[in-house]
């Protein structure tokens, strides 16, 4: 344990003594480390996780389509929806939402706010638990109920102070009281910018309707079921429906994504650019380190060879190198880790709130520790390999005869 605290001592002073090259080395490790940590964050936020529901893989988005028209993903009429939701053997839940704009309105509060009706398994699909109260369920579709809403986190925060007390409380929405049952969980921000949430009441003449499509549809498949037989199963009704109805159904069909890759399909290109960048600036800022590296190794040639000739081993100059690594890997990735930082609170502070509210996972966007750690891994794997090869595999004698023919001849001659 001596041994290695000297090593860190002597590494910190090696490195001092080489300012430049520190300065190099820490500043490339910086800018590639950080650089990726924030596009991969990106990333992570927008393309891989955009929305905090459990098992993301398992939730689905259910567009109708219409092959022969070109028409990839419209949105499902509500007779069609109830048909798949009675008919299919696919779904834990099955859940629709429609866009429901309202004015708000008492005690001095006058604006429109951004809500969406949903149906009764909404909440049971996202399963993200509330923060106060409770989320819309079965029981609030009975015949009779009093109208409820259910509140984003964030517009209890902005619009209510964050109330701990507002459950049960009414709000004016449209000229018609709602009771608050519920403060739902930062995390849940669906549909993007949604500030709350009714239910959405299919009454009986919504069975009827097949021929107006505003619904938004999402599923949760069972554990044991494929997307590719989720789709199936939703086509084979399709089929059945546009038998029954040729009107309003000859010629739908229905298709089955999960529902972060079809949040970004129109971006995919884009982001395998943006990650493709990524990689290529991390490569390359390993390089000019490995580099940089090589260099001082070739300069330090007569030092190592002094080691070896007062009796060091090559393990203990391998973990000499090694340590130096650790530091300057450490040091880059510190000033990585707070250029990545600074980079993302500029970008979003940047950007008008509208977009940062209605991209989904921006608003939670943060910086993802498992990128920094594999690229600190990275950059130190690579900045310790030209260390590790070169004295590793040099033969002892001859490191200490081509580093030492002065002292070795002048101590021959005593």
């Amino acid at each position: 344990m001596n041994g290695l605290r000297q090593d860190f001592r002597y590494g910190l002073r090696m490195l001092r003594k080489s300012p430049g090259f520190t300065a190099l080395a820490v500043i490339t490790l910086a800018l590639g480390i950080g650089a990726n940590t924030s596009i991969f964050s990106n990333v992570n936020a927008l393309v891989l996780r955009p929305f905090a529901f459990p098992d993301l893989d398992r939730v689905v988005a259910v567009w109708e389509t219409v092959p022969k028209q070109d028409a990839a993903s419209i949105k499902a009429a509500p007779a069609n929806f109830l048909d798949w939701t009675e008919q299919s053997t696919s779904f834990e839940h099955l859940a629709a939402t429609h866009g429901w704009d309202a004015n708000l309105t008492g005690e001095g509060l006058a604006e429109r706010v951004e809500g969406y009706q949903v149906t009764a398994d909404f909440f049971a699909l996202a399963g993200i638990p509330p923060q106060l109260g409770r989320q819309i369920g079965g029981v609030d579709f009975q015949h009779g109920t009093a109208p409820v809403v259910a509140l984003s986190h964030g517009f209890w925060q902005r619009h209510l102070g964050g109330d701990p007390s507002i459950v049960g409380k009414s709000l004016l929405l449209n000229g018609q009281k709602f009771t608050v049952i519920g403060v739902a969980a930062p995390d849940l921000d669906f549909p993007a910018g949604a500030e709350l949430w009714t239910p959405l009441d299919l009454s009986s003449a919504a069975t009827m309707d097949r021929a107006n499509h505003y619904l938004l549809v999402l599923g949760r498949l069972k554990k044991t079921t494929s997307v590719a037989q989720a789709q199936a199963d939703l086509q084979a009704i399709a089929g059945r429906l546009g038998q029954q109805y040729p009107n309003t159904n000859g010629g739908h069909e229905v298709r089955v994504a999960r529902l972060a890759e079809d949040a970004v399909s129109g971006t995919r290109q884009f982001v395998l650019v943006l990650m493709g960048a990524a990689v290529f600036v991390l490569l390359l800022a390993c390089v000019n380190v490995a580099n940089l590296q090589l260099a001082r190794v070739s300069s330090r040639q007569k030092e190592m060879a002094v080691r070896l000739g007062l009796g060091a081993s090559r393990w203990q100059l391998i973990r000499q190198l090694l340590i130096e690594s650790i530091l300057l890997a450490v040091a880059g990735g510190a000033a990585g880790l707070l250029l990545s930082n600074w980079g993302m609170g500029v970008s979003l502070r940047s950007l008008p709130p509208f977009i940062v509210a209605h991209v989904p996972g921006l608003k939670h966007l943060q910086l993802d520790s498992r990128v920094l750690f594999f690229t600190l891994a990275v950059a130190l794997l690579t900045g310790s390999f030209p260390d590790c090869t070169r004295f590793g595999s040099a033969d002892r004698s001859r490191a200490y005869g081509e580093g030492l023919p002065q002292s070795a001849d002048r101590r021959n001659g005593i």
